[in-house]
């Protein structure tokens, strides 16, 4: 009946804004973390993915300067860029604030990883622009594969380790990747 698929249109509905950024509309922490399980599982067999943890550096002072207005349509626009950087079946999504994480699939090896972040490395290289105003961030990425053995959470444990050794191994550079290989 029409009440019937009206409900479960909206139930539908409801579970997919449970798994979504309201803001920038890309999959939120919890969208996150069930398609890492869903793909990496408990570790034991090889998956041929990657994680990359994506930092804005020194947001905040895009939101003193420009207002959170401003703040938030940078974040949109990058949850866009990096959507545009990788495939349909991969996963893009902020943990929170300025922090940004994908999950890509069938990645073989390093220079398959590589390319892919210095695809996104020259989309979030170009101006922001909000209400005629152009500014230019900066972005750390920390990136890891996985490998046979390792749940999801050591990917990630690894990803943001190389993340954070990038920002302390570096003074404020744009675009800089840190695999630790």
């Amino acid at each position: 009946s029409t009440a019937n698929e009206k409900l479960a249109n909206d139930n539908t509905e409801l579970q997919q804004q449970v798994v979504t950024d309201a803001l920038t509309h890309v999959s939120n922490r919890k969208g996150w973390e069930r398609a890492v399980a869903e793909t990496i599982g408990d570790g034991s067999q090889a998956t041929d993915c990657a994680m990359l943890i994506i930092d804005v550096d020194d947001f905040k002072a895009v939101n003193d300067t420009y207002g959170h207005d401003a703040g938030d349509r940078v974040l949109i626009s990058l949850a866009k860029r990096l959507r545009s950087c990788v495939k349909d079946t991969d996963t893009v999504a902020r943990l929170g604030g300025d922090e940004f994480a994908v999950l890509l699939h069938n990645i073989y090896a390093d220079s398959d990883l590589a390319m892919i972040c210095e695809r996104i490395q020259t989309h979030l290289a170009h101006d922001f622009h909000h209400a005629g105003i152009a500014t230019r961030i900066t972005t750390s990425l920390g990136a890891a594969l996985h490998v046979e053995g390792e749940t999801s959470g050591d990917v990630l444990l690894r990803a943001d380790a190389n993340l954070y050794e990038l920002k302390r191994a570096r003074s404020k550079a744009l675009h800089r990747i840190w695999t630790g290989a």
